[in-house]
């Protein structure tokens, strides 16, 4: 489950008391919820500006981890090309792992005491 990290709650736009001695209460009431329009969107392009900045900090960490394997990719693509297949490194002598403890699992027991 994802963390909150803002709360974007709505709030009320024309609740709210007049002044006394208002001459026109429908222009005030619209002063009053055009201020409060105003006010929320100012809050909302704070949100939208610190989303925007934290996808571009994600968005730059990521282009620099892929450029760095990028590089790795590009200098093991050198090493590759200088292998040399037709050589074998190690000598001749190579035998794998499994075959030498298969080797150390069956040796000869000695038959002196042994009566058939």
């Amino acid at each position: 489950m994802p963390l909150v990290k803002r709360i974007i709650e709505p709030r009320y736009l024309c609740r709210g008391k007049l002044p006394d001695g208002v001459a026109s209460e429908l222009e005030c009431v619209t002063n009053s919820t055009l201020a409060a329009v105003i006010k929320q969107l100012g809050g909302l392009s704070r949100y939208a500006e610190d989303i925007f900045s934290e996808l571009f900090t994600e968005a730059n960490s990521f282009y620099l981890r892929m450029s760095h394997l990028q590089e790795r990719v590009e200098l093991l693509a050198v090493k590759v090309t200088q292998l040399d297949s037709t050589v074998e490194e190690g000598g001749s002598h190579w035998t794998p792992v499994w075959a030498e403890t298969m080797l150390k699992q069956n040796s000869v027991f000695p038959v002196e005491g042994c009566f058939i």
